[in-house]
């Protein structure tokens, strides 16, 4: 089994450590490229981890991009986290994965949060 990660949010640090100390097959992590990173709330440096599990990271600045979907391509990846990711992953990018990709910024699990009402005049 040949899994991937695809994350830049600070949410996502906990998982990918506990998924890298329990000896999960992770190929590679994909993150956001830093000058994007710099203009997302709760961006978390993914770099420092993936060192220190040897794992290979490779900065995009849009996950539906041919070079990122080429990336996933070339990754062979059998299933795909996708957790603290922004980007709603477009069909070409979800069947990257040969089985497919988990996560809450697919298509069918996006949702968007009620604004809270309105209290004012």
């Amino acid at each position: 089994m040949r899994l991937g990660w695809i994350g830049f949010h600070q949410e996502g640090v906990p998982a990918l450590q506990s998924l890298l100390e329990a000896g999960a097959p992770l190929q590679a992590a994909i993150t956001l490229a830093p000058d994007v990173a710099r203009t997302r709330s709760g961006a978390a440096d993914y770099g420092t981890l993936c060192r220190q599990f040897h794992l290979p990271l490779h900065p995009v600045a849009n996950i539906n991009d041919p070079a990122a979907r080429e990336l996933l391509r070339r990754m062979e990846l059998d299933v795909v986290f996708v957790i603290g990711w922004s980007q709603i992953l477009h069909p070409e990018t979800l069947h990257t994965a040969r089985i497919g990709m988990i996560g809450p910024t697919l298509p069918c699990c996006r949702t968007i949060a009620a604004a809270p009402p309105s209290t004012g005049p």
